[in-house]
């Protein structure tokens, strides 16, 4: 027998783009799917395209918030509302391929210690075009994964697919840290106790992420960087028990920071390098080479982008300085990520451009 997915898909004036984005989730090739749209609020038309999906699908159960309760809330709500043996998330301007929720599934019915499925993911733009692939979620395995949720949310979440009984048993984090990071909290809660993870890396699983420059989050992207940076500097002092100065802190998260300089940089690559070196060292008898390889390229993407983005931002003359930085880690380029990181930037500036 079939086991149920309760796909959750909290909406938002989204009213622009589910008319095209839903019917990927209902043309899933694994059809056994209770799909649960809340409309929180919406001031658009939103509503009243989902009622009419709702009517020619009967897998839709769709409901509306008197008010607008907020994602985290609207989350929780629906998952106390599921009945799956699995929950699934969607985010309602974004696409899936056919066969993601499927392959997902065989993943976990092949392998019952598993705990939770996602994916990588390539970003569109609000038109539907690919813009580039997406180089953040990088981890595959739990230390890997582990080690970039010390600085950002390591995986991602619209393309998650869990145990029910263990989500529900977490849920989303109501408070006020983890608003507009409600999937970095919900991730290092699952990895630090112990959930198994599995990634699906091919291009066929990949998440279609749409740039939706209207949607919450980029709308209080100043406010997430605050709390993402706030969650990290808990999760550096809960796992390895280091308090980074808040200069340094910020020179490598790469977020609301404006202090750019030479002498900041080099201690923002060394303290990376060090954190990097103590998470190792603590886990080294557990760790597996394909997490160590995975650390060591987040970190030299990290760096890379520390440079770069620091050389953009100094006078003339401290140019020449990070350029010797640059020089100095040099060995940054033994990783092909780096190369493909550059090729998706570029490949995202000249599509920006269309």
């Amino acid at each position: 027998m079939l086991k149920t997915v309760s796909v959750i898909v909290p909406c938002y004036n989204v009213g622009a783009f589910v008319r095209k984005t839903i019917p990927t989730l209902l043309n899933q090739t694994y059809q056994c799917l209770e799909i649960i749209l809340i409309d929180d609020g919406s001031t658009d038309n939103t509503f009243e395209v989902l009622e009419e999906l709702s009517f020619i699908d009967s897998r839709i159960r769709l409901l509306k918030n008197d008010h607008n309760l907020g994602l985290i809330k609207t989350l929780n709500k629906a998952l106390s509302l599921s009945t799956g043996d699995y929950v699934a998330r969607f985010d309602a301007d974004d696409y899936l391929t056919p066969d993601r929720i499927s392959n997902q599934i065989n993943v976990v019915e092949q392998d019952p210690s598993v705990d939770l499925v996602t994916t990588f993911s390539d970003y569109y733009d609000y038109k539907g075009r690919y813009h580039s692939f997406v180089e953040t979620f990088m981890g595959t395995g739990n230390f890997s994964a582990t080690f970039i949720g010390l600085f950002e949310t390591p995986l991602l979440h619209a393309g998650l697919l869990i145990k029910a009984n263990i989500i529900k048993q977490i849920g989303y984090n109501e408070s006020e840290i983890a608003h507009h990071i409600e999937d970095y909290v919900l991730f290092m809660n699952l990895l630090c106790s112990g959930k198994k993870l599995v990634v699906l890396t091919e291009k066929q699983n990949r998440y279609h992420y749409t740039r939706n420059f209207t949607s919450v989050s980029n709308k209080n992207k100043e406010l997430q960087n605050e709390h993402v940076i706030a969650y990290s500097a808990l999760m550096l002092k809960d796992i390895l028990n280091i308090e980074l100065d808040n200069t340094t802190h910020r020179q490598i998260e790469l977020r609301n920071f404006s202090d750019w300089s030479y002498a900041n940089l080099v201690k923002g690559i060394s303290a990376l390098k060090g954190i990097k070196k103590e998470y190792v060292a603590k886990y080294s008898n557990e760790i597996s080479n394909q997490d160590k390889k995975e650390i060591q390229t987040w970190v030299a993407l990290r760096t890379l982008k520390m440079i770069v983005i620091t050389f953009l931002h100094v006078s003339i003359i401290a140019k020449a300085s990070v350029l010797y930085v640059l020089f100095r880690e040099i060995a940054i380029f033994t990783e092909l990520r780096a190369y493909r990181s550059i090729f998706n930037r570029v490949i995202g500036q000249l599509n920006n451009l269309r």
